[in-house]
């Protein structure tokens, strides 16, 4: 074979080998929620375990692992953790939930010193004579880091308890929240009497340059609880720190023990050990003083009916830590801070101050735990709490000498008594909660036993009010709500409907009457009676406003009484006045259209004048003016509320307008007006039915006015149905009142806006209608020529027209040539006229001056008396120049019979005297 195929198949196998000892599974190891943790410890759980762990398998195999935060407890089972490394409390607690031990305990490393158990420090300032015992310490003022830990916290809390002394009741004050730093500083100011810390930390102070002589340590120790020699300076029983506990499955024990060995093999000068500050793993210790710690601080229950062991979270630094000893109970945290500004303590910046956390109280006491602060215990026959018809309340019940008693409790009602037992808290074996409520009124009796025997301040008084429901509702007998009076107003949206609707409908109406302005000279305009449709626009916007006035109650702004009466008053005004306009203006418009195109016969007289017939609209508003003046007087409107839709235990309060009997009868009386005049309307449409829609809109008035009938005669039916509720009533008004005003100017307007604006007419249109305008007459079997004279024939004959009218203009250019032509010679025939008559006048009486003569049509120059002319042509003379001349030798001219003769050539010869 050779060499390079065996060295290809070397190298396959020792692949398959590394795979086949490769693991796909992460291991996970947990830490709690302290984000310190990760950077300190990831190096060790994730790193250095996933490189060498696998290499103490059998056989050794690569495994992967990962270091992951957990919320609780509860979330280790869901997150899948195979390890838990935790701090003391958190590892005993579990050892005693599921009987895991932990496997290996941490020696931490503090100022080069290596301790794998820990304790607390009690410290006082060297200059305090008040403080050299931990007995001294009663009724000062002490300050912790924080309920989280477990040295700085839980230890010195349990080494002050087998002192007798206890926390929490025997002290003046606690202080919390200060850092190590913070805390020495104010003992250092006398602002705190002493403070406690956890081991190493006063150390860590001294190495950078505190001086620790300032302090004074109280019940300074040198050894551990197992007689071992401790470096540090310590006031404590010592326990074990923290700890790593395999909480996997049992056939992952393989695993465990490689983790084990694993960390085991771990020095302090390994890079991990130097990065987490620690020195070494070593087996672990035993945490059963740890456990028993818990238990002596009530820091561990068990669950009733399960057994299970409960265990006081304390890594949020939670209150609820806290317990009492017996014969005391737990005040609230916010009473327990405010107790201490009531007495008048200075708390020091930064931190949270608690005073009175636990109070003294009998042996089984009764508080209300209903409310956030707590009072005084409840005294026997006395008021313990008031609340109201099923309103739950609840009762604490502590047995303050923790003596395990039987605890019930009875509750007295009026429809029977209500026993059990109180529910035990969680935390807390001699602590229970009664929760109770009640449907009945009154005040009931409360009482609790122990063990049989009732106890000396029961029974207590429990006082149920009437339970407290919305507005317009009041509690049943069994403390249910339900509506009393129901004060319906006109919602929001109502208003913004008729705000709308007016709003268009003005706008519409003044944008109609700025068109009407507009074309007013327009001959659609014109033929359609401007006068009118200003009127009919004046008398929709009328109509409109009256909208504003139906959705107007007390929840409106304008709110008072007088305005809410005048305003029912006002809605009818606008309607009849509105009303009236309109229909009259259009009623007017059309009568005057019957009389100029229908009633204008030969020998009839019609006057073409609009004032007649605005005193139509004129009439209308007066007996409109006198109904509506008689309403308002007689029998006027008010603004009301009435209860509707209820029985003896509710109604609804609906706000309307009403009026008495007299009001209806004035309502009735000004409809059937209105009915009346529609009526009369539809008969004036009929009677001009023929004539074209650009001088009589009659179609669509008709339709406007069927309209207006019909939402005449169903409103009133829809408000009589509707009227027990006013929202619908008012819908009801507001639709009849836009939709009747909006029926007439889209009828009346909007065909004028279209043959106006959009219909263009052509030769076809025009003959189409002339076609069925003869049709028409041909149908109906007119007497006489059935047929007129069509828009073609017209045509036709105007074109001929304009021939004719053209040749003539011809004609008359060729005539006014010619007269322009003969023009001077007229002119001068006519000055030759003057001069001749003017000559013979003067030969007639005997002298002729000597004269210049000058005519258009001969000159003469002659200073004698007579004058012969040869070759002239004169014109003839009338009878009375030939009487009284003298001059029988003149020449007479052609043309006698009146003539007019052109002389082209005259000669004047002078003669001498005779």
């Amino acid at each position: 074979m050779k060499p390079s195929l065996l060295l290809r198949s070397a190298l396959m196998f020792w692949l398959f080998l590394k795979l086949s000892q490769a693991d796909g599974r992460v291991y996970k190891v947990g830490y709690p929620p302290h984000p310190w943790l990760k950077p300190l410890y990831s190096p060790t759980f994730e790193t250095y375990l996933s490189e060498e762990a696998g290499k103490y398998l059998n056989p050794p195999r690569n495994v992967t692992f990962e270091f992951v935060e957990y919320a609780d407890e509860g979330a280790l089972g869901s997150l899948g953790i195979d390890f838990l490394f935790a701090d003391s409390k958190a590892v005993a607690c579990y050892e005693m939930r599921y009987a895991r031990a932990p496997m290996l305990t941490l020696n931490q490393l503090q100022n080069g010193i290596a301790v794998d158990q820990w304790g607390g420090v009690f410290y006082t300032s060297a200059n305090n004579t008040d403080i050299f015992e931990i007995e001294d310490l009663r009724d000062k003022t002490l300050a912790f880091h924080s309920f989280v830990g477990f040295g700085g916290f839980q230890i010195p809390w349990k080494e002050l308890r087998d002192r007798g002394y206890y926390l929490f009741s025997d002290s003046k004050m606690i202080q919390m929240g200060g850092t190590t730093e913070q805390n020495v500083a104010n003992v250092l100011a006398g602002r705190t009497d002493a403070a406690i810390t956890f081991t190493s930390k006063l150390e860590s102070m001294a190495a950078g340059g505190f001086d620790l002589s300032q302090l004074r340590i109280l019940n300074l120790k040198h050894t551990t609880s197992d007689g071992e020699h401790f470096p540090y300076l310590l006031s404590t029983a010592t326990y074990p720190g923290d700890a790593l506990t395999f909480t996997g499955k049992a056939e992952d024990s393989d695993i465990a023990q490689a983790v084990c060995n694993a960390l085991m093999a771990i020095d302090s000068a390994h890079p991990v050990a130097i990065a987490g500050g620690y020195s070494h793993f070593v087996h672990s210790l035993s945490y059963w003083g740890v456990q028993k710690l818990q238990l002596s601080l009530s820091q561990v229950s068990t669950q009733p009916g399960t057994g299970n062991v409960i265990c006081k979270d304390s890594s949020k630094g939670d209150y609820s830590v806290v317990t009492c000893p017996a014969g005391y109970f737990k005040t609230l945290e916010s009473e327990s801070i405010r107790r201490c500004f009531d007495l008048g303590y200075d708390c020091p910046e930064q931190l949270t101050c608690y005073c009175d956390v636990c109070l003294k109280g009998d042996q089984i006491e009764i508080r209300n735990n209903s409310h956030s602060v707590f009072g005084e215990a409840c005294k026997k026959m006395r008021i313990c709490t008031t609340v109201e018809q099923q309103e739950t309340f609840r009762m604490k019940v502590r047995d303050n000498n923790l003596s395990n008693l039987s605890i019930e409790y009875r509750f007295h009602r009026s429809t029977g008594i209500q026993t059990g037992v109180p529910i035990q808290s969680e935390f807390d074996n001699h602590e229970g909660e009664i929760v109770l409520s009640s449907n009945e009124k009154g005040t009931f009796l409360l009482e609790v036993f122990a063990d049989g025997k009732q106890i000396p301040s029961s029974p207590v008084m429990i006082k149920v009010l009437e339970r407290t429901c919305g507005e317009n509702e009041a509690a049943t007998v069994q403390g249910d709500c339900e509506m009393v009076i129901n004060y319906v107003y006109y919602p929001f949206w109502l208003r913004i409907l008729t705000v709308l609707l007016g709003t268009v409908g003005g706008a519409l109406s003044i944008v109609f009457a700025v068109w009407t302005i507009w074309n007013r000279k327009t001959r659609l305009v014109l033929a359609a009676q401007p006068a009118f449709l200003y009127l009919i626009c004046t008398g929709c916007l009328i109509s409109f406003i009256t909208i504003f006035t139906v959705a107007i109650d007390e929840n409106s702004s304008l709110n008072s009484e007088k305005f809410l009466d005048f305003n029912c008053n006002l809605g009818i005004w606008l309607y009849g006045i509105g009303f009236s306009l309109t229909v009259s203006a259009l009623h007017a418009k059309t009568f005057r259209a019957k009389k100029l195109m229908v009633d204008n016969r030969p020998g009839a007289h019609v006057s073409t004048s609009i004032v007649p017939y605005l005193t139509i609209v004129a009439m209308s508003l007066f007996i409109e003016a006198l109904c509506l003046g008689m309403w308002s007087t007689i029998a006027p409107l008010w603004f009301e509320r009435d209860c509707m839709h209820g029985g003896q235990e509710f109604s609804e309060s609906v706000g309307r307008c009403e009026g008495d009997t007299s009001s209806l009868f004035f309502a009735v009386i000004l409809l059937l007006i209105h009915f009346v005049h529609l009526m009369h309307l539809l008969y004036m449409c009929y009677k001009v039915r023929y004539v074209p829609q650009e001088f009589a809109e009659h179609k669509w008035i008709t339709a406007s006015a069927v309209s207006s009938i019909e939402i005449l005669l169903i409103a009133p039916l829809l408000v009589a149905l509707t009227w027990g509720y006013s929202v619908t009533t008012a819908v009801v008004l507001v639709l009849a009142l836009f939709l009747n005003g909006m029926s007439v100017l889209l009828m009346v307007f909007v065909p004028k806006v279209q043959m106006l604006h959009f219909q263009k007419y052509n030769d076809e249109d025009l003959n189409h209608e002339d076609a069925l305008f003869n049709l028409r007459r041909e149908v109906r079997n007119i007497v006489g020529p059935t047929r007129n004279l069509t828009f073609k024939d017209l045509m036709e004959a105007n074109e001929r027209n304009q021939e004719a009218t053209a040749m003539l203009k011809k004609e008359n250019e060729r005539l006014r040539g010619i007269i322009e032509t003969l023009q001077p010679k007229i002119k001068q025939n006519t000055e030759s006229d003057i001069k001749r008559n003017s000559y013979r006048k003067s030969t007639e009486n005997g002298s002729i001056e000597n004269e210049s003569y000058e005519s258009p049509v001969y000159k003469c120059k002659k200073s004698c008396d007579r004058v012969q002319c040869a070759d002239l042509k004169l014109p003839p003379r009338t009878s009375s120049e030939s009487q009284g001349s003298n001059t029988g030798n003149l020449g007479r001219g052609e043309g006698a019979e009146g003539k007019e003769i052109v002389v082209e050539d005259v000669k004047c010869v002078l003669g001498e005297k005779k």
